[in-house]
């Protein structure tokens, strides 16, 4: 080597994990020439303070390399300011730099791979990165080949081509689009990219990899590539903050043979890059596996059947935002949902069947669901329900046997819901009141229950919606039901396809909410976790879950 090379880890409160990705690296013969820096993020609070002091003495402690320095962090900056910061400090000194997070076990050949790419392509610079990481693609691949951006597991890079690392996530994700290169940069729309661009922008996300990734593709840089993966990464075991697994990426690591580094031309061959852009339209079924994805990288997963109604549901996204989501659906206004739940109500009112759900009347109920046990325990001593989107009332339809006329009934829907509601009221003598907003709720009386089912992963801010009804109304007991809910720490936005149930095919908007800001909000307002768990009718991705919630005041 004729520049000067350093080692650099990043590491944060997993010494397991860490002392292992020190132990695989220095089984590389040329470990032993290079000098190791190992950045330790500071300890969010104190109850990481014992595994983040851990993880520094494990750092302390390696050995079989040429030098080793621990640059421990007084404050938590979190991985995006840690490590673009500390790539910045240390290329200062030194003319490149392998970057490894603690979580990425590498091969025995993955040091001279680095190498021989650095020194290979430092005079050309067309290529911006070394990638030791190649995905799990079953057809053959060459020896090495390139692709256009960057990538983020085990990989190196030179002093002038990390300065176009770029911070301005949004102008990036504008320049894609108004340079037409969305397609290509989404991998011909089989790997979300963008989305987690503007996610970034958007303060949705804290992803560097991403910006890494966009700054070179804009600047029209290569990236260099093994045919098979030099590296493992073990942080996909739920050990991390947000990682878990998944079968795109998981990968067996090289151990038989290096992989030869020659000079190959220095452009993007298209079979390839269809190749390699094709392995992501494979479906992950684990919910944990689409979470860890998402944050991760850029969450390389563009789409999830829903295996729940009979196959006629799917998810495409994630986008940016609900507003995104929306631009992209046809939305909810269609009257064709009004007009196939009305004729499954009818159905109910007729005689014709018992009990009716999105719009399908059914002949037989099912038995022993979360809201039969719930209205089995309640009803004796409720004094009003509230359904919020409960439709033309088929809850109370459904459940008429456990929901007597002494019980105050009231379904809270939009206008054009609410009025043909009140129409059939009218019509077949029903004691349902249905209303357009909140106000109009004057009639409950506590105890009261809300019910809340498949609601509120529809509503545009799902906080503000439930705020509204909560301060107003204050039930004492709260049953959300059917709600698809991930082990995220913010919402995601997705568009659902409805194909084959309505007479045209629908789409609109779909919050996957998070179930940490769920749990949250109720007990900011006052209301306790009593019981939840899956809801039998949702088998599927993403999962979907019922929650029965009771006022901290009150007892049950």
């Amino acid at each position: 080597m004729n520049i000067n090379t350093v080692i650099c880890i990043f590491a944060y409160k997993r010494p397991d994990h860490l002392k292992r990705v020190l132990d695989a690296l220095a089984a590389n013969a040329p470990a032993a020439c290079l000098p190791l820096i190992v950045y330790v993020d500071g300890a969010k609070g104190a109850a990481d303070q014992a595994s983040v002091a851990e993880t520094t003495r494990v750092a302390q402690q390696s050995t079989g390399f040429l030098s080793v320095e621990v640059r421990p962090s007084p404050e938590n900056l979190g991985l995006y300011r840690s490590l673009t910061g500390g790539i910045s400090e240390v290329l200062s000194v030194y003319d490149s730099i392998i970057v490894l997070e603690d979580d990425i076990l590498t091969s025995p050949h993955f040091l001279q791979f680095m190498l021989d790419g650095l020194e290979l392509y430092q005079d050309s610079p067309e290529v911006g990165s070394i990638s030791g990481y190649t995905p799990p693609i079953r057809q053959e691949l060459p020896e090495t080949f390139f692709l256009r951006g960057a990538d983020c597991w085990g990989w190196a890079t030179w002093r002038d081509r990390w300065a176009l690392y770029r911070h301005d996530a949004k102008a990036m994700a504008r320049e894609i689009r108004d340079r037409g290169l969305a397609r290509e940069f989404d991998l011909l729309g089989h790997y979300p990219y963008l989305a987690m661009l503007e996610g970034r922008a958007a303060g949705k996300n804290n992803s560097w990899a991403i910006c890494w990734h966009a700054g070179c593709f804009l600047a029209g840089k290569l990236i260099l590539y093994p045919g098979k993966s030099l590296v493992s990464n073990i942080g996909l075991d739920n050990s991390g903050e947000h990682c878990g697994p998944s079968s795109l990426l998981s990968t067996k690591i090289v151990d038989e043979h290096a992989i030869k580094i020659q000079s190959i031309p220095q452009v993007v061959d298209s079979e390839i890059f269809n190749i390699y852009s094709s392995h992501f339209i494979v479906v992950d079924h684990s919910l944990n596996g689409i979470i860890s994805f998402f944050r991760k990288v850029a969450k390389r997963i563009v789409r999830f059947i829903l295996p729940t109604a009979k196959s006629y549901l799917r998810l495409t996204g994630p986008y940016a935002s609900y507003e995104a989501a929306l631009a992209h659906s046809s939305g909810y206004d269609s009257p064709l949902i009004l007009a196939k739940v009305k004729h499954a109500v009818v159905e109910v009112l007729e005689g014709k069947a018992v009990y009716e759900r999105d719009g399908t009347a059914f002949t037989i109920r099912p038995d022993r669901l979360p809201i039969e046990l719930i209205l089995n325990k309640l009803a004796p001593e409720l004094e009003s329900i509230i359904d919020f989107g409960g439709g033309l009332g088929g809850l109370f339809l459904s459940y008429k046997d456990l929901v007597g006329k002494e019980i105050i009934k009231i379904v809270i829907e939009q206008e054009s819901m609410a009025r043909i509601g009140k129409i059939l009221a009218l019509q077949y003598s029903l004691d349902i009141a249905f209303v357009a907003s909140v106000c109009e709720v004057a009639s409950a009386r506590d105890p009261c229950l809300l019910v809340v089912s498949s609601v509120l992963m529809y509503l545009p801010c799902w906080q503000a919606g439930l705020t509204n009804i909560v301060s107003k109304i204050k039930p004492k007991y709260i049953f959300v039901d059917r709600q698809a809910v991930s082990d995220l720490n913010y919402d995601t936005y997705w568009i659902q396809h409805v194909r084959n149930y309505y007479d045209i095919n629908l789409s609109y908007p779909f919050v996957l909410m998070s179930l940490d800001l769920l749990l949250k909000f109720f007990n900011t307002h006052g209301y306790f976790l009593h019981t939840s768990g899956l809801n039998p009718l949702h088998k599927g991705t993403p999962k979907h879950c019922f929650f029965f919630f009771v006022l901290s005041e009150s007892t049950f």
